[in-house]
């Protein structure tokens, strides 16, 4: 579950408007407001996934974007990369290029809940 939250590009954006949405005990969840897209019943968006403590590849940051598919509640992740640093800075670690398969989330989690208040806007 937590790799359905992971959504990339390849840089972090400069005007990025990062606000909290899901906390863990080993990460905290960001989305970028200013990068939601909406195209019909579809959204797009930066997140960003700030752990803790880096994991054992090197990597504490994780940036990708986020495609979701409002009425099926459900997401794929597109161009994630890895980052040495927090907040998505330091050495990028990996990039990957290219989208996952369609996850479907379910809809009284928490994951959920937040994507809903994402499609309703």
């Amino acid at each position: 579950m937590m790799f359905a939250l992971f959504a990339l590009t390849v840089s972090l954006p400069v005007a990025a408007n990062w606000v909290q949405f899901m906390k863990f005990s080993t990460s905290i969840v960001y989305i970028d407001s200013s990068s939601v897209r909406k195209e019909g019943d579809m959204r797009m968006a930066l997140v960003l996934v700030d752990m803790k403590q880096k994991d054992a590849d090197g990597v504490q940051s994780k940036l990708g974007r986020s495609e979701i598919d409002c009425p099926a509640l459900r997401m794929r992740i597109h161009d994630l990369s890895g980052y040495s640093g927090s907040m998505a800075t330091g050495d990028a670690v990996y990039a990957f290029s290219g989208s996952t398969g369609w996850m479907p989330i379910p809809p009284d989690s928490a994951l959920g809940n937040t994507l809903k208040l994402v499609c309703s806007r």
